[in-house]
């Protein structure tokens, strides 16, 4: 027998998850997201870190909604969150407010989810 299950649609906005974490010696908030393939970061706040130097992308990526993500390249920021520094990757991107950090990633950075 086949057996067709519904989910309930959930109206309204969710919260986003977001961490305070410093990028190259600035503060940003970064959402965590549990579907993104990598580390993104917006091309305003990569101006604000400085610039740093981007590498070749030697892959693409893509939204959620299947379309190409325009992005610059990417570099290794020196990241901390709670007094410990940890080398992350970030891929810059021009799509503003576009600040996404892998959850896997908070496992390195030692980020425990805390009771709501």
């Amino acid at each position: 027998m086949n057996v067709i299950k519904t989910v309930q649609q959930i109206t309204g906005e969710i919260p986003k998850l977001e961490l305070p974490l410093e990028i190259n010696g600035k503060m940003f908030s970064m959402e965590m997201d549990t579907a993104t393939t990598w580390n993104f970061l917006s091309e305003e706040n990569w101006i604000r870190i400085g610039q740093p130097k981007l590498e070749t992308l030697k892959i693409s990526y893509e939204s959620a909604s299947k379309h190409q993500l325009p992005l610059k390249g990417t570099f290794i920021a020196q990241t901390s969150y709670n007094d410990e520094k940890h080398p992350i990757e970030f891929a810059v991107t021009n799509i503003a407010n576009l600040n996404f950090i892998l959850v896997v990633i908070l496992e390195r950075i030692s980020f425990k989810l805390g009771k709501f």
